[in-house]
């Protein structure tokens, strides 16, 4: 090979290696981890400030990554074109075609291109300087370039600028669940997500407590009524209403209460009641979380369509939506699920299906009602007795406790339906 040839074959091996770093640094700037790279800049990284300035112009450092591995492959080819035709002759041109193609599709496009996809902040930060020289080197040409796509966009009826760049909430779903799979999140991580997610969407009627589990004091109560009901219920405060629940005229602290220093045969609630917060349960309880935190409240009575007391809702409540039961040292541990058995629990009448879902990896589903008690009462068609057993969707489930209006205490059974019979199955576990 003369020493001509073996120059432009060394100029060839150099203008692959261009492609092979243009082609890098285009997929490693479009994959960059956005968050960490607003991490690094946070932090006083000089090439983290530096990628994150060439981003805000996506469309100038791109041109500039294509215009120079357009240039380098035409110059490639050109080259290798060359050294075929003085090698081959006339059939060089076709040699060329073929070895080029393979040449910067193996080397120039799907190799760089994978390596800078795995490994896309580090090769980032490696090219954003010479890239960036680059930008400043072309930018008469990128202007040109960028204004003629821009006018050939517009034609298409395309604005570049309309594309939302925003995070979905689903798109962030998206990224837990995946940091999840690869191990960079930990199941109660992932968990406490999950519940921030239901924070922002959860109503007020399904997190509040229900009319029947309220515990209120009448006005016309005297001052030993109203003592006992504070040292039984150990409530900080207590609603108060006239004649019936549907009517709360306001709320009555512990801490008033205690402090009153008069005759208790004297004692006038009224002086001691203060003004209720009110709220409808259709609210979302991040948006009424945000109102009682203002107003400085810690608890809510929730009224329905009708004006009637659907329920309260407190602070602790809401907060309690993401992480869990908090109990004080007056709390009673009574656990809405628990477990007396293989595939078998004690649960609470009131406990709702979708947490029952969550606990026991079941798919409870009804249009009609939110509780496991609910749905066994809309299943008999009917209020059952004591002892009463029915199957719920492949649960036996047992009414151990109830009061005159609804079910408090279940026993349910989840059948072992592996043969595929669902309930037939288990029907035979209840004989």
């Amino acid at each position: 090979m003369d020493p001509d040839s073996i120059w432009q074959l060394i100029a060839l091996i150099v203008l692959l290696m261009m492609s092979a770093f243009f082609s890098a640094s285009e997929t490693a700037l479009t994959s960059i981890n956005r968050i960490r790279l607003r991490q690094r800049i946070e932090e006083g990284h000089k090439s983290a400030i530096l990628i994150g300035k060439m981003l805000e112009s996506p469309d100038q450092w791109l041109s500039a990554i294509l215009v120079g591995n357009n240039v380098v492959n035409i110059g490639a080819s050109a080259l290798a074109t060359s050294l075929a035709i003085n090698t081959f002759g006339s059939k060089g041109i076709g040699i060329a075609t073929g070895i080029m193609t393979l040449l910067v599709l193996i080397f120039s496009e799907i190799t760089p291109k994978s390596l800078a996809a795995s490994k896309a902040d580090g090769i980032a930060a490696a090219v954003a300087i010479p890239i960036f020289m680059l930008m400043k080197l072309l930018r008469p040409l990128i202007f040109i370039l960028t204004g003629i796509t821009r006018f050939i966009l517009r034609l298409f009826g395309i604005n570049q600028n309309s594309q939302s760049t925003h995070v979905t909430e689903e798109e962030l779903k998206t990224m837990m669940d995946v940091s999840h799979e690869e191990g960079q999140l930990e199941d109660d991580e992932k968990r406490l997500l999950e519940k921030v997610f239901e924070f922002g969407d959860e109503q007020v009627r399904y997190v509040m407590i229900p009319r029947t589990e309220v515990f209120a004091i009448d006005r016309e109560d005297d001052y030993q009524i109203i003592l006992e009901t504070f040292k039984s219920t150990r409530f900080s405060r207590l609603p108060v209403y006239d004649e019936t629940l549907d009517s709360i005229i306001g709320l009555l602290h512990m801490k008033d209460f205690f402090l009153f220093s008069g005759d208790p045969d004297n004692f006038n609630i009224e002086e001691l009641i203060r003004k209720a917060y009110y709220t409808i349960e259709s609210k979302r309880i991040a948006d009424l979380f945000e109102e009682m935190r203002a107003q400085k409240q810690q608890m809510a009575i929730v009224v329905d369509e009708y004006g009637g007391t659907a329920g309260i809702i407190t602070t602790q409540d809401i907060v309690e939506v993401i992480f869990g039961d908090i109990d004080d040292e007056h709390d009673t541990y009574n656990p809405d699920i628990e477990k007396i058995g293989p595939n078998e629990y004690w649960v609470k009448g009131s406990l709702r299906l979708k947490d029952l879902n969550e606990e026991l990896n079941l798919e409870l589903e009804s249009d009609d009602y939110e509780t496991i008690g609910g749905l066994v009462i809309g299943q008999l068609g009917t209020f059952p007795s004591l002892g009463e057993t029915i199957i719920v969707d492949g649960l036996i489930c047992q009414v151990l406790d109830r009061t005159r209006t609804r079910i408090t205490k279940l026993s349910i059974r989840l059948c072992n339906s592996s043969d595929g019979n669902g309930d037939s199955n288990c029907e035979s576990q209840t004989r």
